[in-house]
């Protein structure tokens, strides 16, 4: 019996001994021993607990990214509701292109930062109007400038999610209408602000050639501007999410138009778009 409890008391002194050790240890040192796994390397999140952190993403402010773009103009008639076309007044037609440029999105410690840079895009439309009118492709050259405020959610894997809104400004740099006959002659026709004072798209096509109507049948009060163009300059207010996965990130963002187009006499025309990237940060 009296082995039995000299057993145990020394069982106990060694767990005990142990214990004390163990407390002993500071803080990191403990969680390496109990762990059996390296520290965290240099600059990682104290919120890590992979123990490979995410610093590298917190440090890739730059981006190439290309993606699909796709716009179209909303007007709220007072008569006949809701209109959605293109450019040249095709219901529910939408002008669809590709963009690709350079972003850059620095952060803050606190997770908050600021989404800018500059963008190319080109919009190429081929619809039955063009071809009534005499052409055969419609070609927009436009530069597009983002500047949004940013919030990043990190996790515990090399994945984050950024949350973006704010402003974004497109510029219309120019637009052709191009034509090409059984000769294979190409005919351009340029308008840089889009069109002057007293231009018309048809200036320079053949003589007596009258375009058909580029507008959807409206009701009285709805009616549309003779040959309207949009402005050269569109405004929005955008809104943006973007999955970062290691060096990759892959967004979304939509755009509400702020200026008025001036498509109808009594109603406000908008621009409105829509957006999918792929991207590489570096």
């Amino acid at each position: 019996m009296k082995r039995q409890n000299t057993t145990r008391q020394k069982i106990a002194m060694t767990v005990g001994m142990m214990l004390a050790m163990m407390l002993a240890m500071p803080t990191g040192a403990r969680a390496q021993a109990w762990a059996h796994r390296p520290a965290r390397p240099q600059g990682a999140s104290a919120h890590d607990r992979t123990g490979y952190g995410k610093a590298f993403e917190d440090n890739r402010m730059l981006a190439f990214e290309v993606g699909y773009v796709t716009k179209r103009f909303g007007t709220k008639a007072p008569v006949s509701g809701r209109v959605h076309e293109n450019l040249w007044g095709d219901e529910d037609k939408f002008l669809n292109g590709l963009r690709m440029g350079l972003a850059c999105q620095p952060m803050t410690e606190s997770h908050f930062g600021v989404r800018t840079g500059i963008f190319y895009e080109v919009y190429i439309s081929g619809t039955t109007t063009l071809n009534l009118m005499g052409y055969n492709r419609f070609t927009e050259h436009d530069l597009y400038f983002p500047l949004r405020m940013a919030y990043r959610i990190e996790t515990d894997i090399p994945l984050s999610i950024d949350l973006t809104t704010g402003v974004g400004l497109n510029i219309a740099m120019a637009g052709v209408y191009k034509a090409w006959g059984r000769a294979g002659r190409t005919d351009h026709q340029k308008y840089g602000n889009y069109l002057e004072e007293g231009e018309s798209i048809i200036d320079g096509r053949e003589e007596g050639f009258v375009p058909p109507r580029l507008a959807p049948v409206v009701a009285v009060g709805d009616e549309r501007v003779e040959n309207a163009v949009p402005d050269r300059l569109n405004a929005m207010w955008e809104f943006g999410v973007a999955v970062r996965y290691k060096a990759f990130a892959f967004g979304m963002d939509y755009g509400l138009g702020l200026n008025d187009h001036e498509f109808y006499e009594h109603a406000r025309t908008r621009q409105n778009k829509f957006s999918l990237s792929v991207g590489v940060t570096f």
